[in-house]
């Protein structure tokens, strides 16, 4: 008796999410990738045809790594079904997308023999998986990868609703964004997080609105970038910042960042400190579009906002009170990643401590700053000075300030002869 054909994961995707053009069951021109349990590994096998070619006998890199990308999507939720005590078949499996795809091409791959992919999950959180697989020929590994993988929210599986009224993956993730986060307790300071979010090495960044360039120094310094443009809107600060000398893979530059002086497709990494809420609203949106169009395909960008919430917030608000700004600029991230501009990688919630000597030192580093000019009434002055030293101690003042990053990524795939993509941060 012929042993019954071992049951693939993709076969129970909903309806959905069952037309992708490498794993998709519906979709009738697909590669209709099938991955299915080996022990604890999963395997999967395709046998690739001729229009597949690269060239005489080579299979075309660009099909390797989508047999790995939806290979990878099968193993993380086969794995999440086996987590919950399931086996395939047993219910509607979880749909996973890619957040992050690595692929090695460590030798040419034949054209003729039948590839098997074999795949395992290295690290699996409540919303992503980190996949690793591997492409064999002939019993010879030509290809290894490694994808991040991040779970649809089953509140977005709706069999039957591939639609036209349908809300797509961006609409349903720009919806879920969050403008704070009360419960987040981490306090660090920011360059930490830049890179635990960022693939800074050999990176080509763009600063926009470097200010004083503090971390513009920190990344060129310690980060291993290929090269900085910090731009800056301040003249005072720009004639200031030219003065620096020290930092050889650093050029500032003065200019903004809705008309941002560079190449199209020239960055691979676009950063913005505090600094979005600034730009004037009805160009927020051109400022968007602007950071997409100066990305590489797959490319980052970092997008920290201030938090309204906080003492130090509580303080500033008396004499300039940036709500309704925060909230314009956090509604056009909002726009970007509900309209496809940008992708939404990931929110990230945090506070960076902030220290003060004495009323003196607040004045000159907030009241005087050169990019926005505070005219105090005597009476606003005086309210400023009492609200603030209320929190004097013998060691000066300390705050906690708020702080939400938005990570996005322009989302044109772009892979050649080794293909990464930022991982998806949780």
């Amino acid at each position: 008796m012929t042993a019954p054909e071992p049951k693939a994961v993709q076969d129970y995707y909903p309806d959905d999410f069952a037309h992708c053009y490498g794993c998709g069951r519906l979709n009738a021109h697909g590669l209709h990738v099938r991955s299915v349990w080996d022990g604890d590994e999963t395997v999967a096998r395709f046998t690739p045809r001729a229009e597949h070619m690269a060239m005489p006998g080579l299979v075309y890199g660009g099909l390797l790594a989508s047999l790995i990308d939806c290979h990878a999507m099968g193993t993380a939720a086969a794995t999440a079904e086996r987590a919950d005590g399931r086996e395939i078949g047993e219910a509607a499996a979880p749909r996973f997308v890619t957040a992050s795809l690595r692929v090695d091409y460590l030798k040419p791959t034949p054209l003729g023999p039948a590839l098997e992919l074999r795949a395992r999950v290295t690290l699996a959180t409540e919303r992503k998986s980190v996949v690793a697989v591997t492409v064999s020929a002939s019993g010879v590994i030509t290809v290894r990868g490694e994808v991040v993988a991040v779970r649809i929210p089953a509140s977005m599986v709706r069999p039957g609703s591939h639609t036209a009224g349908s809300r797509t993956l961006a609409q349903e993730l720009s919806a879920e964004m969050k403008i704070s986060d009360p419960s987040a307790d981490r306090v660090c300071d920011e360059y930490v997080i830049v890179k635990s979010l960022l693939p800074l090495s050999g990176a080509h960044v763009l600063e926009l609105g470097c200010g004083k360039a503090e971390k513009t120094r920190a990344i060129a310094q310690g980060g291993q970038v290929a090269s900085i443009i910090a731009l800056e809107v301040d003249e005072i600060q720009h004639a200031k910042n030219l003065q620096i000398g020290d930092l050889p893979n650093v050029s500032f530059s003065l200019g903004g960042a809705e008309a941002i002086p560079a190449a199209d497709a020239s960055r691979d990494i676009v950063l913005m400190f505090k600094s979005l809420h600034h730009v004037p609203l009805d160009k927020v949106d051109q400022a968007l579009a602007e950071i997409r169009r100066v990305l590489k395909p797959g490319g980052l960008a970092y997008l920290s906002e201030p938090v309204y919430a906080g003492e130090f917030n509580d303080i500033l608000r008396l004499f300039h009170d940036e709500k309704a700004v925060r909230e314009a600029a956090f509604a056009a991230i909002q726009r970007a990643v509900h309209g496809g501009t940008l992708e939404l990688v990931g929110q990230t919630f945090f506070n960076t401590p902030g220290h003060f000597d004495d009323f003196e030192q607040f004045e000159e580093q907030v009241l005087k700053v050169t990019h926005t000019h505070h005219q105090l009434s005597p009476e606003v002055y005086e309210a400023v000075r009492a609200a603030f030293m209320r929190h004097m101690t013998p060691h000066g003042v300390d705050f906690q300030h708020p702080v939400r990053v938005d990570l996005l990524r322009r989302g044109a795939k772009d892979v050649g002869t080794s293909a990464r993509r930022a991982s998806y941060a949780i």
